[in-house]
């Protein structure tokens, strides 16, 4: 936290985060017991960064935030996936970092940059990595949006009359989704993070199959939280691999792979995977009540441990 406050007379701390939360637990714990003057405190956020262990009991880092705010927002489309389309993936990166260079790097050694759209710029915070922006890509992109798309700091920004979405972050690329076949998605980390943004939700909102690109055991978290892959079609055991490039070397080998296929049947046949994606997404009440049961069981510790005194 950038602020401290006493809250020394409470009973019980809640501290929340829409965001991830940095490790290791140990680290953390000092820094948020210290900032608040208390103890008992218990945390809800949305993935955990280089944090192998923590306390399930007082901590909570399945809040999927961007799953739900995305879903919110959402204005349900249905992509045409007709018999011909100008590109076969779409890899709208963002803002430049190591993973997401591979990617770039891979798609230009194999010569796919021309059948992609494809997006990455530089972090202007840090002047790092390469801007790359496929020349066809504004044809595409929603016209209220194009003045704003080399400006880190409007991803959040609302906008008035998209297509889809209120602000970029949450915005559904349509017609690019309507002109490609797949995407690859390039988490916000690349490893040892449980943390999904938006990134991967509009995928699934749209009913889509991608190629994922993130921390080790990502995609098994992903089936933890109710949802189907698809390793019927492509081999995942890529997440189970620890070393980064590895991991990406055998996920891009699914690009490839899935390049190769008829995209027609590829959807046939996943279709009620994408169906079941979708509606797990878009229930919101689900995800409540977990983060409900959560504090419910958080409050009923704290009166136990109290009445024990």
């Amino acid at each position: 936290p950038s602020r401290t406050e006493d809250l020394s007379w409470a009973d019980l701390v809640f501290h929340y985060t829409s965001e991830l939360i940095f490790g290791p637990w140990e680290e953390y714990e000092k820094i948020i017991k210290t900032s608040v003057n208390n103890s008992n405190v218990f945390t809800i956020s949305s993935g955990v960064h280089n944090m192998p262990y923590y306390p399930k009991e007082i901590f909570f880092p399945d809040l999927q935030h961007f799953f739900t705010t995305t879903a919110k927002k959402f204005k349900k489309i249905k992509i045409n996936n007709k018999i011909k389309k100008e590109k076969i993936f779409d890899a709208l990166l963002g803002r430049s970092k190591p993973h997401r260079i591979f990617i770039y790097e891979k798609l230009s050694e194999h010569q796919m940059l021309h059948s992609c759209f494809v997006n990455i710029t530089k972090d202007s915070r840090a002047n790092y990595g390469l801007s790359y922006r496929s020349l066809d890509l504004n044809e595409y992109e929603d016209n209220n949006l194009i003045p704003y798309l080399h400006n880190d700091n409007n991803y959040s920004k609302d906008l008035k009359n998209l297509e889809n979405g209120t602000t970029i972050s949450q915005h559904i690329p349509f017609k690019i989704y309507e002109n490609s076949w797949y995407s690859i998605v390039a988490e916000t980390n690349w490893f040892l993070s449980t943390f999904f943004s938006e990134k991967t939700a509009k995928c699934i909102l749209a009913k889509r199959i991608f190629v994922f690109f993130g921390s080790q055991g990502q995609l098994a978290l992903l089936k933890k939280y109710g949802y189907k892959t698809f390793d019927s079609i492509i081999d995942e055991t890529y997440d189970d691999i620890k070393d980064d490039t590895e991991r990406w070397s055998r996920a891009f080998d699914q690009v490839l792979l899935l390049s190769k296929m008829d995209p027609v049947l590829i959807y046939k046949s996943l279709k009620d995977v994408l169906e079941h994606n979708y509606a797990v997404l878009m229930n919101q009440e689900y995800r409540f009540d977990q983060l409900k049961n959560f504090l419910i069981n958080s409050i009923d510790a704290m009166n136990t441990k109290k009445g024990d005194i």
